[in-house]
């Protein structure tokens, strides 16, 4: 097993400490490295807006900037990098809240960036309930996709260098923190 390293929470109560920028969490990475003999294997950020602009007055540019540098830190550490971004809120006025990758705050940034989009939904969490059909998928053969406990929805917006376009249905287990019974479904109108 592999910890989990978690940079801008305190270790006794989880509440975010203020001013965590991106030179923040490479010299964190940098000391794990040195002091624990560690090396990194995902960098995951939760979420783009939340990271302290390092030197300019202009948040927005600097949030945009901030796209281009969590990249570049992946590449410094040789790790792939996460990127969580929130959507617009133009998504829960929508029936089916699956979002678009243009639906990200920021996103030709993002778009232009990204090897890879992904965008989720939890039906449960956006107006269905469990046994609802949800009218918007199929399985592949035809047969509708009804909504389950703890049930997701994965988009795959773009895919630099392959396929995008997909549609996925699975479950998530938060307590052992994985998505299972993952079959790929038909989204009827398309991404």
């Amino acid at each position: 097993k592999q910890p989990l390293w978690v940079i801008g929470y305190s270790t006794g109560d989880y509440h975010m400490t203020s001013g965590i920028g991106l030179d923040d969490v490479d010299a964190a990475i940098m000391e794990m490295k040195d002091k624990y003999n560690k090396k990194v294997r995902l960098l995951a950020f939760d979420y783009l807006q939340e990271i302290e602009p390092e030197k300019s007055d202009d948040f927005r540019k600097e949030m945009i900037d901030n796209v281009q540098r969590v990249k570049r830190l992946g590449f410094k550490h040789k790790c792939p990098t996460v990127l969580a971004v929130q959507a617009k809120r133009d998504v829960d006025y929508r029936e089916f809240k699956l979002p678009k990758y243009s639906d990200g705050m920021e996103t030709s940034k993002i778009e232009q960036t990204s090897d890879k989009v992904f965008t989720l939904m939890m039906p449960e969490r956006s107006g269905f309930n469990v046994g609802d059909e949800i009218k918007q998928l199929s399985y592949e053969d035809g047969t509708s996709v009804v909504c389950v406990e703890d049930g997701i929805v994965i988009g795959l917006g773009k895919q630099r260098w392959g396929r995008s376009g997909m549609v996925y249905y699975g479950r998530i287990d938060f307590n052992k923190n994985r998505i299972y019974d993952v079959s790929r479904v038909i989204l009827r109108g398309g991404m």
